[in-house]
């Protein structure tokens, strides 16, 4: 990490520990290992995509303060916590379909749509981000307000109308669950 690395190719295609890749000025993370046996870290980059980075993840999977525009070409097994803060995805289409500790994403997320996918996580963590007034917000207070129950929501996404494909949601639905 921290070599003005702006290339992963080359490297190795599975790793038995930790990956670190982060602080560098990566735009993509074609080349990343495949199995990554440890914890992943590719924060403070300018990636936009997840494209081209690691299937599976053992450990921790660290893409904080990116570019990211989407989470597809997220891996879809994460052994740890999935950080995704700090970028510019309007939805969760991409997320891994399972990640064992928690998942932590900014509140500039408009809409919890996951697509044709459920995601089962321990946890679900919305960071404040302060660059937003309070007005400019766009989750409903509701899901603020029930954050404890969202492993549940992101786990039967795909089967609960909750979020339209347009990011429209639909409270009553979710007070119903």
């Amino acid at each position: 990490y921290g070599n003005n690395l702006n290339s992963l190719e080359g490297g190795p295609k599975e790793v038995a520990g930790n990956y670190f890749c982060h602080e560098n000025s990566l735009i993509t993370l074609k080349g990343s290992p495949t199995i990554i046996n440890g914890n992943f870290a590719c924060f403070l980059n300018k990636i936009k995509s997840l494209s081209g980075g690691p299937v599976k993840v053992n450990g921790g999977y660290y893409a904080y303060l990116n570019k990211l525009t989407t989470l597809e070409g997220s891996p879809d097994y994460v052994g740890g916590s999935f950080n995704v803060e700090a970028g510019e995805f309007l939805n969760l289409i991409g997320c891994p379909k399972v990640i064992i500790d928690f998942f932590s994403f900014d509140d500039t997320v408009t809409s919890l749509f996951m697509g044709n996918r459920g995601c089962e996580v321990r946890k679900v963590v919305i960071q404040k981000n302060e660059r937003l007034s309070r007005a400019e917000k766009i989750l409903p207070q509701i899901i603020f307000d029930n954050q404890k129950y969202l492993p549940i929501v992101l786990k039967y996404s795909k089967t609960l109308a909750i979020w339209d494909a347009n990011g429209n949601f639909n409270d009553s639905d979710f007070d119903d669950i």
